[in-house]
């Protein structure tokens, strides 16, 4: 069925929902999963951001980014 799902999410509570839930499809289906987190940043980027993003994705995937 699916090999490759996309896992788009804005960090919001209903957004970390719907990852869990689509990795666990992915669990399901033994898709690969790609995560993309959509924000708005500021005209500078912040570097906790990108480190948060990585720490989300080891805390519900348990892979290290």
């Amino acid at each position: 069925m699916f090999k490759h799902i996309l896992i788009p999410t804005d960090g919001s509570a209903v957004g970390k929902r719907a990852a869990k839930a689509g990795i666990a499809l992915a669990r399901r289906l033994g898709a690969k999963v790609t995560a993309y987190c959509a924000r708005k940043f500021p005209h500078f980027v912040d570097t906790r951001q990108v480190e948060f993003s990585s720490m989300m994705i080891n805390k519900l995937t348990g892979v290290r980014m």
